[in-house]
């Protein structure tokens, strides 16, 4: 299983218009500048894009080792005040139980906090476009973690994550 991320910006809404704080389109260097990656899942996907010619994915070219839960962390950045929302193209796959999240840190927290709904059972075996409220968090600094868990050992893993 996988799951691909393609994509990535952070919009601030203001009535029926919208400022783009910034955004990644992972076609440069892995991971982009000031991002990180734990446990060494998430890498750079040639293959399998949305409108470009890369994203992030866990395991890129191969399926996803069971036992694993990996984190791919933006740098830190400035939320913006005006309504604003985390906008990114994904794709995934995942078997039985695993899963995959959007997360924040707040500038100066420990813990990970869960902001979008859990991707999981399966997949959307197509790119969607999801919004990520992050009022919670405007006008504070931040991180965004697209977190991946592996943890079935039943049933044979497959392509799960990619992110554009």
């Amino acid at each position: 299983m996988k799951y691909l991320l393609t994509g990535l910006v952070v919009l601030a809404f203001v009535s029926n218009s919208f400022a783009q704080a910034w955004s990644e389109d992972f076609e440069g260097a892995w991971p982009p500048p000031g991002w990180s990656v734990s446990n060494g899942v998430w890498g750079h996907e040639t293959e399998f894009g949305h409108e470009s010619q890369r994203s992030a994915g866990t395991t890129p070219g191969g399926n996803y080792p069971d036992g694993v839960s990996s984190r791919l962390a933006t740098h830190s950045f400035l939320v913006p005040t005006d309504n604003p929302r985390l906008r990114f193209w994904h794709w995934f796959s995942f078997s039985s139980s695993d899963l995959g999240r959007v997360q924040v840190l707040p500038q100066g927290a420990t813990e990970w906090v869960n902001a979008s709904p859990t991707y999981y059972n399966t997949g959307s075996n197509m790119w969607t476009y999801p919004s990520v409220d992050l009022s919670d968090y405007a006008g504070q600094n931040i991180q965004i973690g697209f977190y991946f868990e592996a943890t079935d050992a039943v049933i044979e893993v497959q392509p799960s994550m990619y992110i554009f």
